[in-house]
């Protein structure tokens, strides 16, 4: 197909029209003898129409007259020449204008390219950006901590990649002149918490943890896990990120999380204290000196007496003999 658009060939076609018809006037001037006087021989006259972006040329063959010298094919190359035709040159087209004596009808005799399409470059993710309905025991606790967490991935998971721009190849007039693509852009990898990139072009989380997606990035909150929960005044845990404790936590254990905390079973008499929320499976037996400290929120299924202090609501089945501190609201859903 020709690389135009249709405007522009509604365009090239007036001024062809307008060019030829000039010249047929000037040709039937040359050649119509005086009054009284026979014809004068007169050769084939070849002309050729560029387009006005370089992008196409057409020629079109006046016949000789009485007798001239019919078109040749050196003729109309020294005419492509003339006009700086040198590229995209059809020579089986100007070699048919020859050999078939084609007179009084437009023929393609060159034709350029356009630019090829650039393609921007993309980022493509391995996850979604909203979580779905939690289907494991686990992801269902930790959508409890943080309703945007997407899934647990472990370290190095990969998370998105770059697929690089593919730049257009350029394209050329019939003068040989080049037609720049349109440049395609490179797309830019945004680096969250806890995720780092390898390769130049792939995102990976850096630690083990739930990945959310906050701020037009996503995010890996690291997590500490504890598989057979806390002995009697076990070590200290400090821990920048979520800990999970897989068992209980039994008494004179001090947990202290920039996230959240979860334990699976109960808490005897020790000291949590979390950033984020604390869900605590079974329930706490603090006796009475047992404290529960959360930026956000508590779960828990039972608070014996204990002391729970929450940055946002305290959530039970019931409480007893327990001071329970809550800058939001606080729920005790079924006992005392």
């Amino acid at each position: 197909s020709l690389p135009f658009t249709p405007e522009e060939l509604r365009t090239e076609s007036a001024q062809c029209a307008f060019k030829l018809s000039a010249v047929a006037k000037g040709r039937d001037r040359m050649i119509r003898p005086a009054e009284g006087q026979a014809m004068a021989p007169a050769a084939a006259q070849p002309v050729l129409y560029l387009a006005q972006n370089q992008m196409a040329a057409w020629i079109m063959v006046f016949p000789p007259v009485a007798g001239g010298a019919p078109a040749k094919e050196e003729d109309l190359y020294k005419m492509l020449d003339a006009h700086g035709v040198c590229f995209g040159i059809d020579e089986d087209a100007v070699a048919r204008i020859v050999k078939e004596q084609i007179y009084f009808r437009l023929v393609l005799v060159a034709c350029g390219t356009l630019p090829g399409k650039s393609e921007d470059g993309y980022v493509e993710e391995f996850f979604p950006h909203s979580p779905s309905a939690p289907q494991t025991k686990e992801m269902r606790i930790a959508a409890m901590l943080n309703a945007k967490y997407l899934a647990k991935i472990e370290k190095g998971t990969k998370i998105s990649h770059r697929v690089p721009a593919v730049q257009g190849v350029h394209g050329k007039t019939v003068g040989n002149a080049d037609i720049p693509a349109k440049p395609a852009k490179e797309a830019s990898l945004i680096l969250g918490k806890n995720i780092e990139i390898v390769d130049g072009d792939t995102l990976v989380a850096a630690v083990e943890g739930y990945l959310y997606y906050e701020d037009g990035r996503f995010n890996v909150q690291q997590t500490l896990t504890v598989e057979n929960g806390l002995d009697v005044n076990s070590e200290l845990i400090d821990f920048d990120g979520d800990v999970w404790i897989m068992g209980d936590v039994l008494n004179m254990n001090i947990i202290r999380a920039s996230g959240a905390v979860i334990v699976t079973g109960s808490v005897e008499n020790s000291f949590i204290q979390a950033g984020g929320s604390i869900v605590i499976c079974t329930g706490v037996v603090g006796e009475d000196e047992g404290t529960i400290r959360a930026g956000e929120s508590v779960y828990a299924k039972f608070l014996e007496p204990c002391t729970v202090y929450a940055g946002q609501m305290i959530r039970c089945e019931c409480s007893i003999c327990s001071p329970l501190y809550s800058n939001g609201s606080t729920s005790i859903t079924e006992g005392r």
